[in-house]
């Protein structure tokens, strides 16, 4: 049944108009170009009420601010894993330019000791980083005295995302069951038969635990975009991305909940990251509830409390809407709501706008 999406003071009501597909609601708010739902920052206070597990009508409300798809405690949820978009451009904004991005990927979560052992704190299942501890995990750990969070690969395919009207100006790459969807032919696509459902993330250098632990609890933490006219195919640009954080401790709107990952010494570790800007503070998101994320609190939405363990790099320069050089057009980064759950299974939305 298709459902019509109307917005009444931050209250969404899902009105039943028929008996199409509610695929593009839930799938295709990029392919409209419309504007995500929520501002790309964190909240713990209010992750609103939703109906998308049972398709039932009513009022749907959207929570403040809390978009980011990584949550620990819903990180084994079926049809509910975070969706890559990459949008080039539709019939009322076309787009000059064919993209060419590749992520870089690391564990999404910290258990909150760097000890060598990433603990899952929602199944207890426990993975062995060090290799003092039997662990194979030289790219994501570091040997014998590394660090947990923070290590980001270089993924070894390119996604080609060409622009309008070619039939693969969208793509949107989004597994079943896994937080970074597995290439064809072995990947369990969420959307059969939509343009990206074929692709997915492949990492030719790292060892098999690497991989597997990626798959599961991967996130992507920066793009690599670079940017060719399409007329002339001489690449524009290229440029790296980041999803903007305003509630880290040094963005406008800061969060407490925001906690430093530090080593065992109490010193705040930092990431490398990509494009040149040299190692960051890292942090991730620990409210301290014991037993993580409370949502879809019908009686009071506002009372949802976010406790994600998400690790996040301080981004200190504005990556997420960058000026494409000599023309009007502009890339940005941020994130898209499913409409039906909200935070869960929203999209990391990469698209050229004006």
């Amino acid at each position: 049944m298709k459902k019509i999406l109307l917005l009444f003071g931050g209250v969404i009501t899902l009105v039943a108009c028929g008996n199409d597909s509610i695929y593009e609601e839930i799938d295709f708010q990029n392919a409209n170009n419309e504007p995500p739902m929520t501002t790309n920052s964190f909240n713990n206070d209010s992750l609103g009420n939703a109906h998308g597990d049972s398709g039932e009508s009513g009022v749907i409300w959207a929570g403040d601010n809390y978009a980011s798809p990584w949550d620990l405690w819903y990180r084994d949820v079926l049809r509910k894993q975070p969706a890559y978009v990459i949008h080039n451009g539709d019939s009322e904004q076309g787009s000059p330019y064919d993209l060419l991005v590749t992520a870089y990927v690391g564990l999404a979560y910290f258990d909150g000791v760097n000890d060598g052992v990433f603990n899952d704190h929602k199944t207890g299942a426990v993975y062995p980083l060090s290799t003092s501890l039997g662990g194979n995990y030289p790219n994501l750990y570091g040997g014998s005295v590394g660090q947990e969070a923070g290590r980001l690969v270089r993924v070894t395919n390119t996604f080609t995302v060409l622009a309008y009207p070619n039939p693969n100006s969208s793509i949107r790459i989004e597994s079943v069951d896994l937080h970074l969807a597995k290439p064809f032919p072995v990947n369990n696509p969420a959307h059969p038969g939509l343009p990206g459902e074929d692709e997915g993330f492949t990492y030719l250098n790292l060892t098999g635990p690497e991989r597997a632990l990626l798959y599961d609890y991967g996130k992507v933490f920066f793009y690599e975009v670079e940017v060719i006219d399409k007329y002339t195919g001489a690449t524009v640009f290229t440029t790296f991305m980041h999803p903007e954080i305003k509630t880290l401790p040094t963005g406008p709107m800061p969060n407490p909940d925001w906690k430093p990952i530090e080593d065992m010494a109490g010193n705040h570790l930092q990431g490398t990251a990509p494009g040149g800007l040299g190692n960051l503070d890292l942090y991730y998101y620990n409210a301290g509830l014991p037993n993580g994320t409370v949502w879809n609190v019908y009686s009071n939405p506002s009372s949802g409390k976010c406790d994600s363990r998400e690790v996040a790099f301080d981004v200190p320069v504005n990556l997420h809407e960058i000026a494409i050089p000599g023309g009007n057009y502009k890339l940005t980064l941020n994130f898209l709501q499913n409409n039906f759950w909200l935070w869960q299974n929203s999209a990391l939305y990469l698209s050229i706008t004006q």
